[in-house]
This record gives structure tokens, sequence and C-alpha cells, in this order.
């Protein structure tokens, strides 16, 4: 609402400067011109509105049947008798403004960013517009002002009525309204508004309605394409056949009269359209299918090959160290990172969280050693929580620099099973932040992706893409196949790369010589994302039965999210807070001899620091994905299927002879 509003005030100043008429002689016209200012206000908002919903290129193929509706209300009295119509139009014409809608109803069906609610509206602001078309047309040709004196009737009135709707969304959401937009962006809107306008309003002064309606569609034949070029989307061969359609039929109902000659001319025309762009965007298309299927084969073949690497080795214990492992995932970290931060400076972060997770916390501080390795300088931190961010200064940090971007964090964030698509949600969070701030370059450390729900990807997708400079970061195979086969074809770069917490790199001596307070430690979800049943009942310590050579081994049973950090407190800096819990994590895991785990970052630490390990999967299946692309040749863990299986390396682990344990 804000844009309209700025839209419709400097276009009507700029229009007012170009004329000899003040604003109080044209606001003593303006009361004639309510309606047709209210249709003006109605379908400039209702577009834009549109454009939010359903990529740009998707909104002109729809606005392409507006010579559909300018037919049928310029039917002779379809109206009203004070704008009348031509009468009832052609068989031929109505027939050519089938095949238009047909051609967009064809361009829209196969969008995978499509929504209904988008089609409503950008469908309500053909009518609105079309109405506004015929009655505009009507005032120019009767009434006894010039044409910038219409239009900054038309545009200083709808601005006058939206100021009160404007005004309130200022005082109550305006911060987080406004915060996207500079100044330069906002003059730039406004200066092609106007003149868009303003020069379409001298046009149809000079032509029939329907032929002004016309041009249009052309018009946005070339602003489709333009933007599957600016935005770097893929133009399918559905959306080809429609575009096609709406031209031959946007054509076809102008030279209806000449049929012989142009139509053929028309229709070679066409093929010739068709043909090229089946051969320059089809093609590439296809290309990049083959391409994707076959990246996604050679991926899912690594996996199988991972499986019969040492982690899956059923006739041996967990070892100790994953020194060479770690080491390299740190490097790719950090040199995958030097070329995706590339060219930035300053970062703003969202996404902060203050719980107690220590997977969490080693997220956060092992992003600031990448940040920080790099020599990017953190502005400004804000939590997962919206409400709670002061969106005045992130919009201030962020935007008094040009090489600044927003950090979204890593984890497993990107996923529905318990953040659906509502508002407040962390998926809507994302989306919302990246509207906010259009203008600056949005970038990911590494998440795991799981989207089930098909509304909730295309929502996550149409966010995405709408934007236009966002690179997401995957961090194993499964959840690059999905970026790769989901996102990427919406101009959205991915990334597949290690979890950023391998950037603390080899840390044996967290482990070596230290005190071991228990025998096994299990760390075990307790949410949605848990897939088994340990058998241990809520039983927190225990002694646990592992055979003759076994022996009677003493257990912990917790979840490290319920773990008080101590030495912090509400003063505490959020970087030295998020720093006690995760070498908080990390002193946990040297304080067992084995630890069994479903959860993802105890594998990632325990690997870091070199205690033997048995890793078991989730729901979501993330643990497998990053351990199969990842972590596969690391002794000092291994892959458990169930409990059971778990329990047989214990057992094999404890059989060992005690030399083992000497120096670890």
């Amino acid at each position: 609402m804000f844009i309209t509003w700025i839209n419709l005030i400097g276009s009507g100043l700029c229009s007012l400067s170009l004329q000899k008429k003040t604003a109080m002689e044209l606001y003593d016209i303006q009361g004639g011109y309510k309606k047709l200012t209210a249709l003006f206000l109605l379908g400039t908002w209702s577009t834009l509105l549109a454009i939010s919903y359903l990529p740009v290129g998707l909104v002109h193929v729809i606005k392409s049947t507006t010579p559909l509706f300018v037919l049928f209300l310029s039917w002779r009295n379809t109206y009203t008798k004070e704008y009348p119509g031509e009468g009832r139009p052609s068989t031929e014409k109505i027939v050519w403004v089938v095949i238009v809608v047909l051609g967009a109803v064809i361009a829209s069906i196969n969008e995978s960013q499509f929504t209904w609610i988008g089609l409503f509206v950008a469908m309500l602001s053909n009518l609105v517009l079309s109405a506004h078309s015929i009655i505009l047309k009507t005032v120019v040709e009767k009434a006894q002002f010039e044409e910038e004196e219409i239009f900054t009737i038309m545009c200083l009135g709808g601005g006058i009525i939206t100021t009160p709707i404007v005004l309130v969304l200022f005082l109550f959401f305006g911060v987080q309204q406004l915060a996207g937009n500079s100044m330069s962006d906002v003059a730039m809107m406004t200066l092609s508004f106007f003149c868009y306008n303003f020069f379409s309003l001298y046009v149809l002064k000079g032509c029939e309605v329907i032929t002004h309606a016309l041009l249009n569609a052309c018009k946005r034949l070339v602003l489709v394409f333009s933007a599957a070029i600016v935005y770097g989307r893929h133009i399918n061969t559905m959306t080809v056949l429609g575009v096609i359609l709406v031209v031959f039929g946007n054509a076809g109902m102008k030279i209806t009269k000449r049929r012989p000659k142009w139509l053929f001319i028309t229709f070679i025309l066409i093929f010739i359209f068709s043909f090229t762009a089946q051969l320059f965007i089809n093609h590439p298309d296809q290309k990049n299918l083959q391409a994707q299927t076959q990246n996604v084969n050679i991926l899912n073949e690594r996996i199988q090959e991972n499986k019969s690497r040492v982690s899956y080795d059923s006739t041996t214990p967990p070892g100790f160290g994953c020194v060479d492992v770690v080491q390299g995932l740190q490097n790719k970290v950090l040199s995958t990172y030097a070329e995706v931060l590339k060219g930035i400076q300053y970062v703003n972060i969202v996404g902060y969280l203050g719980d107690e997770n220590k997977g969490d916390a080693a997220i956060w501080t092992a992003e600031q050693m990448v940040l920080s390795t790099l020599g990017i300088t953190v502005n400004y931190v804000c939590s997962f929580k919206y409400i709670a961010c002061d969106w005045g200064k992130f919009k201030r940090t962020l935007l008094l620099y040009n090489n600044s971007a927003v950090i979204l964090p890593g984890g497993g964030n990107t996923k529905d099973i318990d953040s659906p698509f509502i508002e407040y949600s962390s998926m809507w969070f994302r989306i919302k932040i990246m509207s906010m701030f259009p203008t600056r370059p949005f970038r990911s450390f590494p998440q795991s992706i799981s989207l089930k729900n098909e509304t909730n990807l295309k929502e996550t997708i149409r966010g995405y893409s709408t934007h236009g400079d966002v690179h997401i970061a995957a961090r194993d195979i499964p959840s690059y196949a999905q970026l790769e086969r989901d996102f990427q074809p919406a101009g959205i770069k991915i990334t597949l790369v290690p979890d950023v917490v391998f950037a603390f790199g080899s840390r044996p001596e967290m482990r070596i010589g230290k005190t071991r307070d228990v025998d096994i430690l299990f760390i075990r979800r307790d949410d949605k994302e848990s897939k088994f049943d340990w058998g241990l009942g809520n039983i927190e310590r225990g002694n646990i039965n592992l055979g003759p050579k076994g022996g009677i081994r003493t257990y912990w049973q917790m979840d490290w999210t319920r773990t008080k950090t101590p030495g912090i407190n509400k003063k505490t800096p959020w970087n030295a807070i998020a720093s006690a819990k995760a070498h908080a994590g990390f002193q946990l895991l040297s304080t067992a001899w084995l630890v069994i785990t479903d959860r993802l970052h105890v594998h990632i630490m325990s690997s870091i620091i070199g205690t033997p390990h048995i890793l078991l999967d989730s729901v979501t299946g993330k643990n497998l994905g990053l351990h199969d692309t990842w972590t596969q040749d690391c002794n000092c863990a291994r892959i458990a299927h169930n409990v059971t299986q778990a329990m047989h390396y214990a057992r094999l682990f404890f059989e060992q002879d005690p030399s083992v344990f000497h120096g670890q």
C-alpha cells in the first residue's frame, strides 16, 4: 500500500509541475472524477499485490487477457449509459479473445509458483483497469481538460484517499513495511510509474480502447521475457505456448478485417517466434533438467558407495579420532564461503537462537569464526523472533554500506515437520525479511532442506525467487538434490558445503586426558524428529549389562537442550553466550567413553574432538544425509539403523582390550 501511495503522490506532483493550474483549481475539478480516481487507485494497488503473489512474468501473461474485459465492458449499455460502449463484439473478435484467454491459462497452469489468490488479484486488476480505460477514454474525448490535468487528478486523488491508511501503517508497522526500500529505489519506481502512465494516457487519446489494450498485451510480452532474463527464471514449453497464443489472439483481433493477407503474415511470424523460443528457451531447460537428473544420480551413487565405508562396518567398534576428515571439511567450509561471500564486507544476521541447544550454539559460534576469518564485519544481529527485532536499527546498519548482505543461519531450520508455513514461523520469517530488503543479497550458511508439504515448498520458492539474489547452501546430498530440483530452476543459487561447525577444525585436545564420568552417554532427541524408542524409559542414570565380555556399564540418558550452561546471564553478550554453550557441549562429549545419539551435531562435534560414538537417524533423515555426504570415513563413528544395532556396537566397543583406552 505504501508503494502505491508514493507512486500516486509522486506522479501527481510530477504531473502538477508540468501544467499551469494550481492544486486548488484541480481540487475543484476532482469532485467530478471520483469514480475514475477510485478505479485507478484500485487497479494500481491490485497489480502490485498480484506481483507479490506471482512471478512478474506470469502476472503480465495473465494481464494479457485485458482485451476480454474491454470487449465485455464495451458492450453497449453493459457498463453504464454515461459511458456507452461500441455494441456487441463480432463473433470473430470473441474467438480471438478466447484464444488469448486460453493462452494465459496454458502459460499459468504449469507454473510452479502459481497461486489462486495471485490469479484472482491479477484478474481483478484486469477488470478494474479495463473499466478505468473505458471511462478515461470518454473523459479524454469529452472533457475540457488537458491529459496531464486528468492524470494529476487521478494520482493526487488516489494519494489523498490512501493517506489515512498509509499513516496507520506507518505508525503501527511502518518500520517493518518500509525497511526494504531505499530512497533511490522508491524514486526510480515512482519515475517509472509516472512515465508509463503519462505516456499511456496520450496513446489512449489517439486510439480505440481495444487497440490500447492490444498494445498493452504486446508490451507485456516483452515484460514476460525481460523478467525471465532479469530474474534468471527458466521458461518452460507450456509458458512459451501460452505466450504464443496470447500474442496470436491479440494480433488476430486487430487484423480480422484484413484476414487473407495479414493473418497469414502473422501466422508466419508466430511460427518463427515459436521456433526461436523453442531453440533458445526450451532446449536449455531440457539440458538443465538432464544435467540435474544426471547430477542427482551421481549423488545417489555416491551415497550408495559410502555405505561400504568404515562407519558402516558392523564387525568393528568405533575408534578414537577423525583428524584428517575433519581438517579437510574445515578447509572446504572456508574455501566455499570465501567464494560465496566474495565482495561482501558487512553483514546483518537474522536467526540467533537463545535456547540451550548446544548444537545451535556451535553453529552460531562457527559462523562467527568463518566471518572473522574472511574479514567480514557483523553490523547487527537479530533473533528468530520477528517481533523482538529492532527493524529500524536493522535497516540503518544494513543500508549503511553498499557491500552489505543479510545472512541466514545454518542448521536444520528449513523444514516443515514442526514449523508450518504460518505467520511468524521460521519459514515465514525468512521470506518476510527478503521482501523487506529486496536490494541486499541474501546468503545462507549450510542447511538441511526437508520441505514435504507442496504448499510450503511453493511458498518458499516464491519468496526466494521473487527477491532475485538469494544463495542457499545445503549441507548434505539429499538437501542439495531438492534444491537442484525445485529451487535452482527458479533462479535461486545453490551450493553443497559441509556443516559450518566443521570450521572448528580437529580439536582432540578437548577430549584427550579428560576424566570420564560415565561409560555410555545417551544424548537423545525429545521432539517430533525423534525416531526410536530407546527402551530406557525415564531413568536418567543407571547401569546396563553388555554381556560377559562387555560387562556392566554406567550410563547417563539426557538431551543437551535441557542442561543449563554455567557462567552466563542476561548481561552476557550473545556471542559469548553461544561460545559458552558450544564449549559446554564439547566438554559434555568428553565425559564419556562412548556416545550414542540421534542428534546430528552430537555426531559432528564428537567427530571434531574424536569421541567414539554411534549415530542413529532422525525422522527427517538429515543425520544420515550429512554423514553419507561427508563423514563416512570417520573411524570414531558407526551408523546404527536401530537401537539393537547401537547396543551391538556398544558391546564390541567395551569388549576391546583395555590397552585401547590408554592415552585417550
